[in-house]
């Protein structure tokens, strides 16, 4: 028997890997292996790719105006 339900939040992607039981593997895989070893700190990843510290927020142009 089964039953079939509307699905009303989240993606099928999503809905699809959550259930997934070698997916679910390989992400408690990863997070034993991080409690382990460790991380690298956000802020390190950010600065090896070069990218702004967390929290910055680039400027944006002001949207022209339409002359009329």
């Amino acid at each position: 028997m089964a039953a079939l339900v509307p699905i009303t939040s989240g993606d099928v992607e999503s809905i699809s890997l959550g259930t997934n039981p070698d997916f679910l593997a390989l992400i408690e895989a990863s997070r034993r292996r991080q409690r382990a070893e460790g991380g690298t700190p956000l802020a390190e990843v950010r600065r090896e790719f070069g990218l702004p510290p967390t929290g910055y927020r680039r400027r944006r142009k002001p949207a022209r105006r339409k002359r009329e």
